[in-house]
């Protein structure tokens, strides 16, 4: 009797950053970005939040890594048990002590921009302002992974400079608590 057909290869993982697969490992990762990888920073508060998300709180990053103009601290979040790459994270931070502040609008705008060139438009977009706090989300899915650029800010007021946080996370649906759904 013939030897039955070997079964159909498994389909590549779907792609989450940069030419990585969901579910790199630190060889691959290091292949991508080689040299510029450091640990990330990791006191007790982001260790809990790690333990919590089950990753681990070392995961590879970059300290400045830039888009636009605007300088990230880019971290490649790896699951604790297997070390592979389930999140990634891009998180800008500033403050402005002068009246140099940016404007705010303008760099959510241009990334919101990118990201709609590279990802279509978002399926879910969001604005708010509460308190002197003025918060914009846009969402994006790209086949099962869900892309979120948020961004805030907070004018200046008295002796406090103006703070602005923009982030953008890429998130693996086959990770955490959706996993188990």
């Amino acid at each position: 009797a013939p030897a039955p057909p070997p079964p159909p290869a498994p389909p590549p993982p779907p792609p989450a950053f940069q030419g990585l697969p969901w579910g790199a490992d630190e060889a691959q990762i290091a292949a991508r970005f080689g040299s510029r990888l450091q640990p990330a920073a990791c006191d007790a508060a982001l260790r809990v939040q790690a333990q919590r998300l089950g990753e681990l709180c070392e995961s590879p990053g970059i300290p400045r890594y830039e888009v636009a103009g605007v300088p990230f601290v880019l971290t490649l979040h790896l699951d604790a048990e297997e070390r592979r790459l389930v999140r990634v994270t891009l998180v800008h931070t500033a403050e402005y002590p002068r009246s140099d502040e940016p404007r705010w609008s303008d760099n959510h705008r241009v990334l919101r921009r990118l990201l709609s060139q590279r990802y279509g438009g978002p399926e879910f977009t969001d604005l708010q302002h509460d308190a002197g706090i003025s918060t914009a989300v846009a969402r994006w899915r790209t086949g099962p992974a869900l892309i979120e650029l948020s961004s805030s800010f907070q004018a200046r007021s008295g002796n406090n400079p103006a703070r602005e946080q923009m982030s953008i996370v890429y998130k693996s649906p086959w990770h955490g608590e959706a996993s188990k759904l």
